[in-house]
């Protein structure tokens, strides 16, 4: 797999940016943000692979990779977003989990400070790649974040000329063994990969 991190250079974006994220809302960034908190293990992981992880400031207790990822404050867990801390670091960018992955009030509180929230959640694949550029724009990377999904769409279209024509094997994510286990959505991103790597996917529809 491409190392997007060595194709990344920086791209002078036109600040103030307005960008409207996956919830639908308006989020105007004044200057290129320079304390970004990420509140996803995800956008902490992309933040990184995009260069700007000496600009992260907080992020959560899932952190884990890169290993310079887990010396960050921790200001989100599964349940929680600590509002005040945030807002003492100074962020002038936040990057949040949709869907309710972080709760909708603490987002709300982050914005009635004035801090810019960017709420992300893909559905799909292209989605998934749609977000990656959109923070990307916000950071100002997005040079290196384009070059980052165009391979990995080089990557996906690669994968799918090697299982073409091949047997589909019926495949199960679980996703969650702690309280009950089920699988994926019918529609979900990880559905759709099961099938672009050559499987038919047992989800909640099947």
């Amino acid at each position: 797999t491409p190392d997007p991190s060595a194709t990344v250079a920086p791209t002078a974006a036109a600040y103030p940016l307005t960008l409207i994220d996956d919830e639908g809302t308006t989020v105007v960034l004044p200057a290129q943000p320079r304390k970004i908190v990420s509140l996803t293990p995800a956008t902490t992981e992309l933040v990184f692979a995009l260069g700007a992880g000496d600009r992260l400031v907080a992020g959560t207790d899932f952190d884990d990779f890169p290993p310079e990822a887990v010396a960050l404050p921790d200001v989100a867990t599964f349940t929680s977003v600590d509002v005040e801390q945030i807002a003492t670091l100074g962020a002038d960018l936040v990057l949040a989990g949709g869907n309710s992955f972080n709760p909708p009030a603490a987002i709300e509180q982050l914005r009635r400070l004035g801090i810019p929230v960017l709420v992300l959640y893909a559905p799909d694949v292209e989605g998934v790649l749609a977000d990656i550029e959109l923070v990307g724009r916000a950071i100002g990377e997005e040079a290196g974040t384009r070059a980052m999904t165009d391979a990995m769409r080089a990557a996906f279209a690669g994968v799918e000329r090697a299982v073409e024509g091949r047997p589909r094997p019926r495949v199960f994510y679980e996703l969650d063994a702690t309280q009950e286990i089920f699988g994926p959505a019918d529609d979900s991103f990880i559905a759709e990969m099961i099938v672009l790597a050559g499987g038919e996917a047992i989800t909640t529809g099947s």
